[in-house]
């Protein structure tokens, strides 16, 4: 391509290129490397820029390791944020606001997930997209991408089903190994790939001696992760219920799901660590947000009213050490905000969930 000049090719302008599938060509990180070499010799302002896309993130990731090093910049791209998806389907100048009042945004939103394409789906054939999505993750991201890394594709699609059906679940190596007939060490290592896909995400356990400076050695480093659907839509598209998003166990997954997917995108903003604390299974808090001076925590509930997830979680919050808690809730109560924890309904939270985190982080330091 650079031996070559388009229309509209100008000497003294960058041009871009999009290299889509990448690793479907053959020896593509050779060829990678000499584009980028060859880019690098051109004068700063006229550089040529390298854009390069593919679905295969493992191999993607492994090859530019090994061939690429200090040459390509990784870029991970999940999917939308409810403000994000709200801003795609409003008319120009439309508040975000302003579309959540439309009947069943939030609703379609939480069942369809954050997949960019199914936003500006016609209607709200919900059916028909998750079996799109099943299409892709199945057909495209297991059997096509992971078999290029030799994986046993029936039982690795066996374990992602199992994992998606209990998102928000500790994940315990030897259970999955003994319900696949696999070992543990081969199952560790399909979770790994699924993660390095995106398909999946782990989070690990709180415990106050993991706090920023503090470097006691803490039996949180010896628990077992919890495992999250990496977008909050394969949920309800992978549940074995004909109504998903009508079944209380689904729902509360998701609700959970869709607040870790927004709390992952706030990571590099906000700056913290991300947990969650579980002592003895039955004193749980759903996300522990580490900050260099305060750890807020935050539970999530379907339920209409918070009332009973912060009776319940309020002693939990103690225990676990963090200075301020909130409460995401299911229902159409206004946020509140007290001196020692805060209530959220789903959809002001998913809206401005920086702002909230703020808030709570100023109670915390103004308390302490």
């Amino acid at each position: 391509m650079f031996e070559t000049k388009p229309a509209g090719y100008r000497a003294d302008a960058p041009r871009l290129l999009l290299l889509d599938e990448v690793t479907q060509a053959p020896r593509w990180d050779l060829s990678l490397k000499q584009l980028v070499d060859r880019a690098r010799a051109q004068p700063p302002a006229t550089r040529d820029r390298i854009l390069v896309t593919d679905s295969a993130a493992a191999l993607l990731r492994r090859d530019a390791r090994e061939t690429l090093e200090g040459r390509v910049d990784e870029v991970r791209i999940h999917g939308l944020t409810f403000r994000e998806a709200l801003h795609l389907q409003s008319a120009d100048g439309e508040p975000e606001r302003e579309v959540l009042r439309s009947p069943g945004a939030l609703e379609r939103y939480l069942a369809i997930g954050g997949l960019p394409e199914h936003q500006l789906a016609a209607g709200d054939d919900r059916p028909r997209i998750w079996e799109r999505v099943r299409s892709d993750v199945a057909d495209r991201a297991i059997a096509r991408d992971l078999s290029r890394e030799d994986v046993d594709v029936e039982r690795v699609t066996a374990l992602f089903r199992c994992l998606v059906q209990d998102s928000g679940g500790v994940f315990t190596a030897s259970n999955r190994a003994r319900d696949l007939g696999a070992d543990n060490r081969t199952v560790g290592h399909w979770v790994a790939l699924l993660e390095q896909a995106w398909l999946l995400n782990r989070l690990l356990p709180w415990h106050p001696g993991l706090r920023r400076g503090f470097h006691r050695p803490s039996r949180a480093l010896r628990s077992r992760p919890k495992v999250f659907a990496g977008d909050h839509g394969y949920i309800p598209a992978f549940s074995p219920f004909a109504s998903p998003m009508a079944h209380t166990g689904v729902r509360a997954s998701v609700f959970e799901a869709t607040v870790f997917t927004h709390l992952r995108a706030l990571r590099g903003q906000l700056r913290f660590q991300h947990f969650f604390y579980r002592e003895n299974d039955d004193v749980e808090i759903d996300f522990v947000l580490d900050f260099d001076d305060v750890a807020i925590g935050i539970e999530v509930t379907s339920a209409k009213s918070p009332d009973k997830k912060l009776g319940a979680s309020r002693s939990g919050a103690e225990r676990a050490g963090v200075d301020r808690l909130i409460v995401v809730h299911g229902g159409p109560i206004e946020p509140h905000e007290s001196e020692d924890f805060a209530t959220w309904p789903i959809g002001a939270f998913l809206l401005d969930p920086a702002g909230c985190i703020q808030r709570s982080l100023e109670w915390a330091r103004k308390s302490r």
